[in-house]
């Protein structure tokens, strides 16, 4: 995927998430709010199960624990934002939804202990004057809107969802996550809607129109369930940095659609409390940052891209044939690769990366007569060479920790245990993981925390758990006292 493309990928998530709370406050015409708010999250379900089944469904673990994170988001979250858009605007409840980002650092801060720089600090407070603002608390006749401290109050509970995730949160890939998370919202709030119903504060929604219906599913399937999936996809060809600028768009796409859509009007105070509040989340750091020395230089020896002398896993030979028919099952290679890749044959039939310019094994170039496209099994990505000179060859997925062997996708066949004996790194830390020709890193919700280093950094980049950043070739991870350098054949 080019740049181009994968930008305005980015910008259609932005937009489907922006255009979701004008369509809410739409279909609040038809729904009330908490039957809505079920057909929106059953919806998002449907969808995001039906991709889960086509690709896969894995066993997850500590479902109880998901449960509890999706009470917080999407139930809590979602819920507040729709029965708040009966109370306030869609351009109020676009804006005000930036304020989530504050109240992440904020509970970071307090409960992870995390520092606060002082660009994020200039850009909390920025943020703050903006909420005054659109609230005209600077006004003689302020009073706050019901609808927005409740729009406020959703986006606290989202901002507790990120902090506890960051601890609770299995390892698991971000489309089950994502899964289970709208699969649990949706059973969390039957018994708020058969409240409601029963009670009589809403209508059983028999006599709804069509047209409110198609909104609803349209919300969920496609601005929550659709977005999610694009930015996903997306994710793997962009730096986070940009991925994180983009994704601050979401308001000003809100308040467009609620512009033009609705007819909503922009008063000045509105206007500049939108300005001071995305220059505030704007001001918010891409990644987090941790201070720390310069990390070590790699050892000048220069790196094979193979190393067939890398130690490997012992299997017995009956071992070995169970791992390959799991591996089989499961849409993997028998080497533990995904078992087909898009990718380009050179003239003398290396199979290549379709992003080269030049074969990795030959050096011929890729766009001369007889290269073409193809599919085909996954080579070697590179290497992982750990500070007491260990290579392991990238193969497969590799689990970082000082009892990785424990992990169940270990036990499976689908990864290879990277030991680092090492009290202050975790039974199961990281993963090193394999996503088409890319290779990243993800954090297992370590006690210690996992920390990235690309070449010619000076600092630390703390990984956030359960997210995948990707690594270029010349990067550094610190895991506890440990650091493990990535090398590759590709260029950085």
């Amino acid at each position: 995927m080019n740049n181009l493309s994968a930008r305005l990928l980015l910008v259609l998530a932005a937009i489907g998430w922006g255009a979701a709370t004008t369509a809410t406050k739409y279909a609040l015409d038809g729904f009330g709010p908490m039957t809505l708010l079920l057909v929106k999250l059953a919806a998002a379900a449907v969808v995001l199960w039906a991709v889960l089944a086509v690709r896969g469904i894995p066993r997850v673990k500590r479902k109880g624990r998901l449960a509890v994170l999706a009470w917080f988001e999407p139930t809590l979250a979602y819920g507040a934002l729709t029965l708040g858009l009966t109370y306030t605007s869609a351009t109020n409840a676009s804006l005000l939804g930036a304020s989530e980002a504050c109240f992440v650092v904020a509970l970071a801060a307090i409960v992870l202990r995390e520092r606060v720089g002082a660009r994020s600090m200039i850009g909390l407070l920025l943020a703050v004057v903006g909420v005054l603002l659109i609230e005209q608390v600077f006004t003689f006749s302020a009073e706050l809107n019901i609808g927005d401290l409740l729009i406020l109050g959703g986006n606290l509970a989202a901002a507790v969802y990120v902090i506890a995730a960051a601890q609770l949160a299995p390892s698991i890939d971000a489309l089950p996550l994502t899964a289970y998370q709208f699969g649990f919202g949706a059973l969390l709030s039957l018994p708020l809607v058969a409240w409601q119903w029963l009670s009589g504060r809403e209508p059983l929604p028999t006599d709804v129109a069509p047209k409110y219906w198609l909104v609803a599913a349209l919300i969920g399937g496609v601005g929550f369930a659709g977005s999610f999936l694009l930015y996903n996809h997306v994710i793997r060809y962009v730096p986070a940095g940009l991925a994180g600028v983009t994704l601050n768009l979401i308001p000003l796409f809100g308040v467009l659609t609620a512009v033009v859509f609705l007819a909503e009007g922009l008063t000045g105070w509105t206007i500049a409390g939108g300005i001071a509040v995305l220059a505030g989340i704007m001001l918010f750091p891409a990644e987090r940052q941790e201070t720390a020395p310069k990390p070590a230089e790699p050892e000048p020896t220069p790196v094979p891209a193979v190393a067939p002398s890398a130690p490997a896993p012992r299997h017995t030979s009956r071992a070995k044939g169970l791992r390959n028919r799991r591996a089989r099952r499961n849409g993997l290679a028998a080497n533990g690769s995904e078992a087909r890749v898009p990718g380009v044959y050179c003239r003398d039939n290396h199979f290549n990366d379709p992003d080269l310019s030049y074969c990795a094994v030959c050096g011929i170039a890729l766009t001369q007569a007889g290269s073409r496209p193809a599919w085909g099994d996954r080579p070697q990505l590179g290497v992982l060479v750990v500070d007491d000179g260990t290579t392991y060859p990238l193969l497969r997925d590799q689990v970082l920790g000082r009892a990785p062997e424990s992990d169940e996708s270990v036990a499976m066949g689908h990864a290879d245990p990277l030991p680092l004996p090492d009290p202050t790194v975790s039974p199961v830390h990281a993963r090193v993981v394999l996503r088409g020709w890319q290779v990243g890193v993800v954090d297992d919700g370590s006690a210690g925390g996992t920390f990235v280093a690309t070449p010619g950094q000076s600092y630390w980049t703390r990984v956030l758990p359960g997210t995948v950043t990707a690594l270029r070739p010349g990067s550094l991870v610190a895991v506890g006292r440990h650091q493990l350098g990535y090398y590759s054949h590709r260029n950085p």
